[in-house]
């Protein structure tokens, strides 16, 4: 007995020494969506293009909900994802910026899908800070007749987990996704609030005008590793992130 709990403690301090993150707990949180806002980089206000079911926030555990971010897997990643039928996110694409012949025809209408991702939502992590910083949205998946998922991942933000993407940033580079960090108080939990910059987008031909708050709607192609383009939209969305 004694030495299998020496043996345990060797493994115990083994991956303490080596800074297991699987060691830590993945934070779980709620996810809050607006379905309107005024842009808290200015005074404009949208109506916005991701949208909840009508049912409240989603809970982590609640529901077929799973909120969290994620701390074990060193990503860092805010993640939604609802495995309930009960819960679903709404999209609207209608405000297209710019299609191509794989861009579906369901983005003519609103649809729903089961959840997305927020990038490295833990960047610079300082709990009892007010600070601001820019990062992706990811993983936003679509079925239908073939996959489809939306993305903003402009190159210039500063907290990626990752490079962008391939046959992402064109047409327009996609928009930057603005983050603020709001620490505890005495009446509220630590949040983080999320949304969709409206600075308008750097785009090449064929797009024309001024677009803000694009992202791109990729497929898998039949050849090839690489995801492809279906088409950019102008997707506003504010999101609160709270611990429970």
């Amino acid at each position: 007995m004694r030495l299998a709990c020496l043996a345990t403690m060797a493994t115990i301090l083994s991956a303490s020494a080596f800074g297991s993150k699987c060691g830590d707990v993945d934070i779980p949180v709620s996810f809050t969506i607006d379905p309107m806002y005024t842009n808290p980089s200015g005074t404009d206000s949208y109506n916005s293009a991701i949208l909840s079911d009508g049912g409240g926030a989603y809970v982590n555990g609640q529901q077929g909900v799973s909120a969290l971010i994620h701390v074990c897997n060193g990503s860092n990643g805010a993640t939604l994802q609802i495995s309930s039928g009960s819960r679903y996110v709404v999209w609207d694409f209608r405000n297209a910026v710019y299609t191509n012949s794989l861009t579906p025809s369901w983005t003519q209408s609103p649809v729903s899908n089961s959840g997305f991702t927020f990038a490295n939502l833990l960047y610079n992590y300082s709990p009892s800070t007010t600070y601001s910083f820019t990062t992706y949205i990811k993983y936003a998946r679509f079925q239908s007749s073939s996959t489809y998922e939306f993305v903003m991942e402009n190159p210039g933000a500063t907290a990626p987990f990752n490079l962008p993407d391939v046959n992402t940033n064109a047409p327009c580079i996609t928009s930057l996704v603005n983050v603020t960090h709001n620490p505890a108080t005495s009446s509220s939990k630590e949040s983080w609030i999320v949304w969709a910059d409206s600075a308008p987008a750097s785009c090449t031909s064929p797009v024309s005008g001024s677009h803000a708050q694009v992202g791109t709607l990729r497929t898998p192609p039949q050849h090839g590793p690489d995801w492809v383009s279906a088409g950019q939209f102008t997707v506003p969305f504010h999101i609160k992130i709270q611990r429970l």
